[in-house]
């Protein structure tokens, strides 16, 4: 899925901006330039952050 489909989490586009600025090592693919995050990996990702360390 491209970066603009990722509020689908529930995440408003500002938290998803600041959120993949800050963990830049999220799981994605850039094809011709384009981002995209593959859809159960990157939820089972965001799953496994711990924001309690911010």
């Amino acid at each position: 899925m491209k970066e603009t489909s990722i509020y689908y989490f529930n995440l408003n586009r500002s938290v998803i901006t600041e959120l993949l600025a800050k963990y830049p090592n999220a799981p994605k693919i850039i094809l011709n330039g384009q981002t995209y995050y593959p859809s159960s990996q990157f939820q089972e990702w965001l799953t496994k952050i711990d924001f309690r360390d911010e």
